[in-house]
């Protein structure tokens, strides 16, 4: 079974106000700043995700193989291609980067690169031309960087392509 829709949404929304002694206060918006993709679907497109919770200990890590995964519908998926990656952390500071042995590079620019979400933090990143997954780039690792010592919870969403 195919994906029948793909859509990534991030926006920020926000109200300002100045008190003014003796006048009326000065307000600015709502305003907001929005991006909406929809991304198209189909067998030669974004066609698979892969979503993901789970806890991790501290100093502990997840590596995800986008080449190797059971979808949430009990398919086998080998993506080739990828368009969007959401990471949200309700508890611990989480480390997002390619692992060490075939890391998906992909927007990182290289395998050292990584990028920490504190706690209750949250991380997307789209683009609506796919990049390619292979048998060398292809591996997210997740790392509890122990900051608070907790056990982290997460979330990761990916959209990509067979």
């Amino acid at each position: 079974m195919a994906l029948d829709l793909a859509q990534v949404s991030i926006a920020a929304t926000w109200q300002q106000s100045k008190v003014n002694t003796g006048f009326a206060s000065t307000v600015q918006g709502p305003d907001s700043n929005a991006l909406l993709a929809t991304l198209v679907v189909g067998a030669s497109d974004a066609d698979s995700v892969y979503a993901a919770s789970g806890t991790i200990a501290s100093a502990g890590t997840v590596s995800i193989d986008l080449q190797s995964f059971t979808d949430q519908l009990g398919q086998a998926i080998t993506m080739t291609r990828v368009y969007a990656m959401l990471v949200q952390t309700a508890t611990g500071s989480l480390k997002v980067e390619p692992h060490g042995a075939n890391g998906l590079v992909w927007f990182f620019s290289g395998t050292t690169p990584a990028i920490t979400l504190p706690p209750g933090g949250g991380f997307c990143f789209l683009q609506t031309t796919s990049q390619t997954v292979d048998a060398t780039h292809k591996v997210v690792k997740l790392t509890n960087t122990g900051s608070p010592a907790v056990t982290l919870t997460y979330k990761i969403t990916i959209l990509g392509g067979p």
